[in-house]
Parts: C-alpha cells; structure tokens; sequence
C-alpha cells in the first residue's frame, strides 16, 4: 500500500538500536497496532524487536539506556521504556498479547442528537456489550472478510462543556475491537453502535482517538 507517514515506530527503533548489532535486518513484533492519528498513552506498547543474524556481541544494559535516551531525545514523536535483550519467553508473551489482551482507549464522539443525562445513563451502565464487527471498509484491502465478535467490558461517558452533541468515552474492551467502528458504524457493519445504542438515527462521529493502556504483563 501507499506510505501514508515520514517515519514510522520500527524505523526508529531500529535506527538507534541496528548500528550496535552489525546484522541482517530486524522484525518488530507488538501487541497489537494502531492507526497513524491514534495516540499511545499510558505506559506504552509492548514490542519486540527480533534481531536477524547479529554479528556483534549483545550490548551492556547501559548501552541500551542510552539507545533509549536518544530516541526519547530526538523529538520524532516516539520514546520508548525498558529497551533492553529479552528472551523467547517475552517475545511469545507480545503475540498472545495481541489477541488476549484488553485496552483502554478515550474518544471524543460527536453525536447526531444532543447529548442527554439519558444518553449518559445509558453508555455508563452498558458492561459486556457483545459486538458484530464485519471487516472495517479501511483494513479490507488486507483483512479478510469475516464478521469478527469482539467484546466492550465497560464504558463510561462525559459530556463536552460547550457542545451539547459531544462527549468523551472511556472504553475497556478485548483484543482487536474496532474502536472507530463502533462510533461511527462504518455504513452499518458494526452492530451495536454508538447511535443505535444511543437511540440516534443517524450515525456519530469520532473526532479524537487515544489509547489509554495496553493491560498485559510484559517486562
């Protein structure tokens, strides 16, 4: 597909971490992935970066501290914590993690009815909402066509001070749910949605996407 940014997460890991290693190239494993525009909060992404054919020795921890700094000190938008040589156990830990875990994520959501304590009500007592997610229009290009259920734990929902059609949700939700799916439908493939949950008749909008935290014991 068309590059769609500068750079990109792996890139810059290997930037600084490649040189110390003398090696054929690299693959970056993590828990899950996100789309560019969403950013990653919290304490951060678990992600392996599996090394092919190393010629040098492994470097000291201290090495990868400073492997780190660089990167949080370069201003790209990427930092990273805990750089350090990990085993296979960790990297099978990052591939479960990608299916078994939950994350937390905070949207801003423009609703087509205005927002009502009712509206509120409704969101902040839904738990274990199940979901039928048909493969997004944006991913099927890669994703193969299947109806996918996929599970919210909890939601919690505050209104926007000054916009009486806006809100900010909070979501706990499984492995591999399509957040922006859920807000906006896309054209009715994902049922239930935030407006037919809601009672609106026409579809919401999401203005801003955050993940929160990726809830999974790593390193």
């Amino acid at each position: 597909g068309m590059r769609k940014g500068r750079t990109s997460i792996q890139e810059e890991v290997e930037r600084v971490v490649l040189p110390h290693l003398r090696c054929d190239g690299s693959k970056f494993i993590s828990a899950g992935r996100e789309d560019m525009n969403v950013r990653m909060l919290g304490s951060g992404r678990p992600f392996v970066l599996e090394i092919a054919n190393a010629r040098a020795a492994m470097p000291a921890l201290e090495c990868f501290e400073q492997m780190a700094d660089s990167l949080n000190q370069s201003g790209v938008g990427v930092e990273v914590r805990k750089l350090q040589p990990v085993d296979k156990d960790s990297l099978r830990a990052v591939q479960a993690g990608e299916q078994e875990k939950q994350k937390s994520y905070l949207a801003t959501c423009w609703l087509p009815c205005p927002v009502t304590p009712a509206i509120l009500e409704n969101i902040n007592s839904s738990e274990n909402l199940v979901l039928q997610q048909r493969t997004p229009t944006r991913v099927e290009h890669r994703r193969a066509m299947l109806v996918r259920e996929k599970t919210i734990y909890s939601m919690s929902a505050e209104p926007v001070e000054g916009d009486p059609h806006s809100l900010v949700l909070r979501l706990r939700t499984q492995a591999g749910t399509y957040i922006k799916e859920f807000v906006h439908s896309d054209d009715g493939r994902t049922t239930p949605n935030l407006a037919s949950l809601v009672g609106c008749e026409e579809s919401a909008k999401i203005l801003d996407l955050d993940v929160l935290e990726v809830h999974m014991e790593f390193i």
